[in-house]
């Protein structure tokens, strides 16, 4: 299955954010999350506004990083770019919090082994 620009700009800015703030799908509001919104986004979220996000990870001066990461959208059908921004995001927070319940749920092998009955 082929994916979208979007989808594709929301998990490299995924990745990126679990090398800058390990945990930070956590921190998300998947309810309140509008990435065209300032205080909605991913940095909005966690940083209080979109600004002082892109200057604590470091990209504030890089609009073209911005819009690569999946943090922002061009003008041309921005809206709507948007709105594909924001499901491709919830997305890749899905998946990121899904394979940390897996990962707690999984059983762990025991290392004693129980004797049987015929083991004296």
């Amino acid at each position: 299955m082929k994916r979208t620009t979007e989808q594709k700009q929301a998990a490299r800015g995924a990745e990126f954010m679990d090398r800058k703030r390990p945990g930070w799908h956590n921190e998300i509001d998947l309810a309140l999350l509008n990435i065209e919104c300032g205080v909605h986004c991913i940095l909005g979220q966690i940083y209080h506004d979109y600004g002082d996000g892109t200057h604590h990870i470091g990209i504030n001066e890089n609009q073209e990083r911005q819009y690569n990461l999946g943090f922002m959208a061009t003008p041309i059908n921005k809206t709507e770019k948007y709105r594909q921004l924001t499901a491709a995001w919830k997305m890749e927070i899905r998946m990121r919090r899904i394979r940390v319940a897996q990962t707690i749920i999984k059983p762990k092998r025991s290392a004693i082994k129980i004797a049987s009955p015929t083991q004296s």
